[in-house]
């Protein structure tokens, strides 16, 4: 499946950005449109070389073969569209969680897999000044947001915030790991992506 395909407006594919997490929505199909007819409406491909800026929200809902009234139901921006679609790749990818822990390299290789699978429409995404929206999808791949601020220590408040509890270092580390994939993703476009996953794997795992 492409990346930018649209065929999350159908059955199972609906999907919606919802408390940070990405959310996945049944709906029925309102029309007699076949799975290429949607997928080939919505691919990069479909739009040659036109921008990701000029492409207006009409346009995708046209080629998807969507009334922009559906498209709203489920997505409040063309930015959620493509948060959603990278969220989605990175979905499928996503293995036994027990391994961020005990072997990282075996968890983190199919996110470089992904992204090398979809090179072109990476690179396309990174020349267009739109990679940021990479680090809030690491965010959700790594559970980030669900790692609470702080723990209890089980004293009588006399932790970092004076009520017993302290920092959760947990939260700190998952912020380095984060914000240093996606800084090696970066750097890793730049060079217009030479480096083979099991090589970024290698770097990752170093670091």
């Amino acid at each position: 499946m492409s990346l930018f395909s649209i065929d999350f407006f159908r059955e199972r594919g609906n999907c919606n950005i919802q408390r940070g997490g990405v959310a996945f929505l049944e709906e029925k199909r309102s029309g007699p449109q076949s799975d290429t007819e949607l997928s080939d409406g919505g691919t990069a491909a479909a739009y040659g070389d036109k921008k990701f800026s000029d492409i207006s929200v009409g346009e995708i809902a046209e080629r998807a073969g969507v009334h922009r009234a559906t498209f709203y139901r489920h997505f409040s921006s063309k930015d959620e569209v493509l948060r959603c679609a990278l969220a989605r790749m990175l979905r499928e990818t996503e293995g036994d969680r027990k391994l961020l822990e005990t072997d990282f390299a075996s968890f983190i290789r199919p996110v470089f897999q992904a992204f090398f699978d979809n090179k072109n429409q990476m690179l396309r995404l990174y020349k267009a000044g739109l990679s940021g929206q990479i680090l809030d999808v690491l965010k959700e791949y790594f559970h980030f947001d669900e790692i609470p601020d702080m723990v209890v220590n089980g004293g009588d408040g006399d932790g970092a915030s004076g009520t017993g509890e302290t920092i959760n270092m947990e939260k700190y580390r998952m912020a380095y790991r984060t914000g240093g994939i996606y800084s090696c993703l970066l750097l890793w476009f730049s060079h217009d992506m030479r480096e083979t996953p099991e090589e970024m794997t290698e770097i990752a795992v170093s670091l």
